[in-house]
């Protein structure tokens, strides 16, 4: 009676909502419609996911955690190829089989493997153990007090002398022997020059610049420099006016 559809509705009505009223009556045989039900949902497929270390955390590379999966998806492929093979395994993973940019990772319905990379050992470094310091003390000598040996008593006896008769001796005549006169040594006196001022050779050599300890090498120097070369502007030679050369007065 409402719907067109059905048979019903009004012919040249207007837009007007229906009458309310008590909702209409089924004809027998005519089945009751069910409220209509939403489809359920298609399932999605579970994406690829990457592999984790064993605690959870995300797998890297040794150089560093920047160097996880998705620097390998950052370029076009050539770094799975490059350094996702075995040469850059880190948790006995590599790239190509840890990333799913590289082929690897959890395909849907495949379980994680578990890896049981075993720890990386830290170095030790063994400290050898601190000497205690040992201060050797030297033994204390016990003092030792040396008693000098007492010396015996000794009990000089003086010699008996024998009595002896002196006989006195005779007197000899003293004979007075006349002393010889010594007379003075004869010294040596080096010449001077005519004005008194002492002798020297042209360079300020005087007289005992010829002498040396060695006798031998005066007379040397006395030869070689004091002959006629070696004579002062008054003509006058060391071997003349030096009494160490054989001159002098």
């Amino acid at each position: 009676d409402e719907c067109c559809t059905c048979g019903g509705g009004v012919t040249g009505g207007t837009d007007a909502p229906p009458a309310t009223g008590a909702p209409p009556t089924l004809a027998p045989g005519t089945a009751t419609p069910r409220p209509a039900t939403a489809a359920p949902p298609t399932p999605v497929p579970d994406a690829c996911s990457d592999l984790t270390q064993a605690g959870g955390a995300a797998w890297h590379l040794s150089q560093g955690v920047q160097y996880a999966c998705t620097y390998f998806g950052a370029d076009d492929g050539t770094r799975c190829s490059r350094f996702g093979g075995d040469g850059y395994a880190n948790f006995g993973l590599t790239a190509q089989e840890a990333c799913c940019v590289c082929g690897g990772g959890r395909a849907p319905s495949t379980p994680e493997p578990v890896t049981d990379a075993p720890p990386t050992p830290e170095p030790t470094t063994a400290v050898p153990p601190t000497p205690e310091p040992t201060t050797a003390v030297p033994p204390t000598p016990e003092p030792t007090t040396a008693v000098p040996p007492t010396p015996e008593p000794t009990t000089a006896v003086p010699p008996t002398l024998e009595p002896t008769t002196a006989v006195p001796a005779s007197p000899a005549p003293a004979t007075e022997t006349p002393q010889a006169t010594a007379e003075p040594p004869t010294v040596c006196v080096d010449r001077t020059r005519s004005d008194g001022s002492p002798y020297f050779i042209p360079g300020g050599y005087t007289c005992t610049g010829y002498f040396a300890k060695d006798p031998s090498r005066t007379a040397d120097r006395c030869e070689r420099f004091g002959g006629a070369l070696y004579a002062d502007d008054e003509g006058v030679t060391a071997q003349e006016a030096c009494c160490v050369c054989g001159g002098g007065q």
